[in-house]
């Protein structure tokens, strides 16, 4: 306990001008409190209130600094911000603080500005033991609310950095190459060693910037006209600092709850530069110089066993007193009340425990599980906005891009006067136009001068009138160009969507709604057919016009309503989407900062696009959906290939929709599974071996039930990967928004080339058993398999480097 000599000592000099505060306001008497790391300011608060109480009666509360920490998502977005900003790894320094919060409270308590009905002030509250140490904001409903007729005299506002004064760019300047002089040429100090001078060990730039928050702080709440009175827990050397802490973590780890002696020492580390930038001033100066007439700053000077080892000093002119040292205090066995506040804050050790950001159990990459009621409402809300609208739209891009693979077994070749290898150079020729526009499109998308909700619409709407307009083509010629834009004015489509998804969910979230979105190609190629037979059994030859003429002009109708309505449903960005309220857009971009494995600042598309092309892991990434998307080639002769078993035109159209009925199931839960456990390489394989199974089949024999059956397993095998491989392509190259976005375009650019070449896999002369195709395929999939483990070992050895470095994100990357 403190001696009470020293708490009666401080109050004989407060009091007198509490009482008189009292007289003359009915704003409680604001006490600043202000104390070393580990020297017991949390204790000091509170004998100093019950104190108050009990021999003065008067009525105080207590308020930390701590309790206005920021949330734990705009903590985490602020260490992603800062990445090479040690000060800002942990929480403490000025600008982990929320001002609003601050200046909300402190205005509720002195100047009355409650809303209509309030009957009583909120209390904030930060729990430290929330999320493995990192801490947390208590939820709003569980803080305290004090009623507004419990009138206190007392508001004690302690915190560690109270009363320091921010410098000018000169000083901190001056100060930080003072120290870097101080150090040129001496010995590096161990980690586990005491060391009072570390400015050096930071960038300028750094120190400039948790200075200038200093000066929003002084201004906003913890200048000296925002007190009353001040007191401070100081020492006569600032390594005392270290053994305080040492001293309570060592009592603590007692009970398996402190920190290391290693971590102490990085921990205390954090907070040196600030009280080697601040400290002497507020040692020799009085707080209140010049800004406030009467008020009373008093110092307590401290030695290594925390007993008061010089006067207690106070007065306007911070001359110090005679009245003789004060025998008896000591705080030398006294932990701070709440054994919280001591709980390890460094990332490092939640990676040792496996324990991730967000507080519940974290996987081998740092990637945990949604943990709040207000993160899954968003995910939810997310959910049933963007999936179905995207779904839709890719249904439909699919529908029209494939409707020329059903035309065909309308004689579509017969009266366009298509010879040779005619069709085949239609088909390829779209992935010309898609392939020059993805890349370009995607740097637009991501660049903020286009809202993405309406260009992804109005692209869509484009795409429904060349497709609508397939059916005016006469001749071969007219064919080609029209395929051409066709694949011009779709290709913004699929690389957006990937974006899109890439900047609201998670790396544990995507690979499931990649695989929801990516089902819409297969039950798209799966009711393809289905449409077709019903429009050709229909209404061919209605009006002058062919079967295959009606599919185009339904299909790219139906398209453009449904651009329409995306304009209103899409998202466009994190911080922008205007069916978001503001908290939700606000944690919608923290989650997604908290995520991302090297965040980066983003530069502008133009930067993104080099920071992408210059990462090797791109092209082995964008080998890798090569050979998967090569794999899947048999997608534009689907319906040729399932007429191979002997069937007629309609049922062979009918015969197509099963085996992607099952895919389009198969893929979603081997999506799920690969989210849940945030893994790719072995989901990638089996997946895989299902379809090289299946390829062999095709290979090997002309029976009919066999065959049948291998087009549902390379089907189901090779679309399931889809997801995973650009969900790892989202989650690997992710640094910045901007090479997220190019990324995703490069790699389906990249991939989407395959269509070009593949496409003459399969001439009619190779039937029924198409054995160049499948052969092909089967390469293709062992290659695509390869491509995987040497991307996992690259990336392992990648998270074993960033081990070795020290580096203290909490997030790796998944493999």
């Amino acid at each position: 306990m403190i001696d009470d000599k020293a708490i009666d000592a401080v109050l004989a000099i407060f009091v007198p001008q509490i009482l008189e505060h009292r007289k003359k306001s009915a704003k409680p008497f604001i006490l600043g409190l202000s104390g070393l790391q580990g020297s017991g300011k949390s204790t000091w608060a509170t004998a100093l209130a019950k104190t108050l109480k009990s021999r003065h009666v008067i009525k105080a509360r207590i308020v930390s600094l701590d309790d206005l920490y920021h949330d734990h998502p705009n903590l985490v977005a602020i260490h992603r911000q800062n990445p090479k900003n040690k000060l800002l790894q942990t929480r403490g320094q000025p600008g982990t603080h929320d001002e609003v919060l601050a200046q909300g409270f402190f205005r509720s308590i002195l100047q009355a500005q409650y809303k209509p009905g309030d009957t009583f002030i909120e209390w904030p509250a930060f729990d430290k033991s929330l999320y493995s140490g990192q801490g947390g904001r208590v939820p709003r409903e569980q803080w305290e609310k004090v009623p507004l007729s419990e009138d206190f005299d007392v508001l004690i506002f302690e915190g560690w950095c109270l009363g320091f004064r921010p410098l000018t760019d000169i000083e901190v300047k001056q100060r930080w190459e003072n120290d870097r002089l101080a150090v040129k040429g001496s010995e590096k100090v161990p980690e586990e060693q005491h060391k009072e001078r570390t400015l050096a060990d930071h960038d300028f730039n750094h120190l400039q910037l948790v200075n200038n928050n200093l000066k929003n702080y002084y201004d906003s709440f913890m200048g000296p006209r925002h007190f009353d009175g001040f007191l401070h827990l100081s020492t006569d050397n600032l390594l005392y600092v270290y053994e305080w802490r040492l001293d309570q973590e060592r009592a603590l780890r007692k009970s398996g709850a402190g920190m290391m002696d290693k971590q102490v020492m990085q921990f205390v580390r954090g907070y040196m530069p600030a009280y080697e930038l601040y400290l002497d001033r507020l040692q020799q100066t009085n707080f209140f110089d010049g800004e406030g007439q009467g008020k009373q700053h008093v110092q307590v000077i401290l030695n290594r066993a925390r007993n008061v080892m010089e006067q207690l000093s106070s007065t306007l002119n911070f001359i110090r007193d005679k009245q003789g040292t004060i025998m008896g205090f000591e705080t030398k066995n006294n932990i701070e009340q709440k054994p919280e506040e001591n709980r390890v804050e460094m990332q490092s050790e939640s990676l040792e425990k496996g324990v991730g950001i967000m507080g519940e159990a974290a996987d081998y990459s740092g990637a945990v599980k949604k943990t709040s009621a207000e993160e899954i409402r968003l995910v939810r809300k997310l959910d049933f906005r963007i999936m179905p609208t995207l779904w839709a739209m890719y249904f439909l891009n699919y529908l029209d891009r494939n409707a020329i693979a059903q035309a065909r077994l309308n004689d579509l070749e017969d009266h366009l006067g298509l010879v040779g290898t005619q069709y085949n150079t239609c088909i390829s020729i779209l992935f010309v136009g898609y392939l020059l526009m993805q890349i370009p499109s995607n740097m637009i998308i991501s660049s903020g001068r286009v809202r993405p909700s309406i260009y992804m619409a109005v692209c869509m709407m484009a795409w429904a009138v060349v497709s609508a307009c397939t059916a005016l083509a006469q001749n071969y010629t007219g064919l080609v160009l029209l395929r051409f834009f066709l694949g011009l004015t779709e290709a913004p489509f699929y690389p957006g969507a990937l974006y899109l998804l890439s900047i609201f969910y998670t790396r544990k979230e995507i690979a499931t709604r990649l695989s929801i979105l990516y089902s819409g190609n297969i039950f798209a190629t799966s009711f393809s057919g289905l449409i077709a037979a019903a429009t050709f059994g229909t209404i061919d030859g209605h009006h002058g016009l062919h079967g295959w003429q009606w599919l185009f002009i339904i299909e790219g109708v139906l398209t453009f309503c449904v651009g329409i309505i995306g304009m209103f449903t899409l998202a466009d960005s994190p911080l922008t989407t205007r069916w978001l309220t503001e908290d939700e857009r606000q944690l919608a971009h923290d989650r997604m900062i908290r995520d991302t494995v090297g965040l980066q600042e983003s530069k502008g598309a133009r930067a993104g696009f080099a920071q992408a092309v210059r990462d090797p892991r791109l092209w082995l990434l964008c080998f890798i959906q090569n050979m998967h998307l090569s794999a899947c080639s048999f997608n534009n002769f689907f319906p040729t290939v399932v007429g191979s078993l002997g069937f007629n035109s309609t049922i062979t159209l009918v015969l197509t929709c099963p085996p992607y009925l099952v895919s389009g199931f198969f893929g979603y839960c081997a999506g799920l599974s690969s989210g849940k456990h945030n893994e790719r390489t072995y989901h990638i394989t089996v997946c895989m071996g299902i379809a090289l199974v299946g390829y062999v089949i095709s290979c090997v024999t002309l029976n009919t039930p066999a065959r049948y059956i291998a087009c549902f397993l390379f089907a189901s095998g090779a679309y399931a990967v889809n997801s995973m491989i650009l969900g790892w392509v989202s989650a690997t190259l992710g640094s910045t928004p901007e090479k997220k976005s190019v990324s995703l375009s490069i790699v389906n650019v990249v991939a989407n080339a395959s269509y070009i070449y593949t496409a003459y896999l399969y001439p009619e002369s190779d039937g029924p058993r198409y054995l160049i195709g499948m052969s092909s395929n089967a390469g293709f999939a062992v290659m695509c398999i390869a491509g995987t483990w040497v991307m996992r070992t690259w990336l392992v050895r990648t998270n074993k480097r960033l081990d070795r470095d020290g580096n203290t994100d909490a997030v790796r990357y998944a493999y």
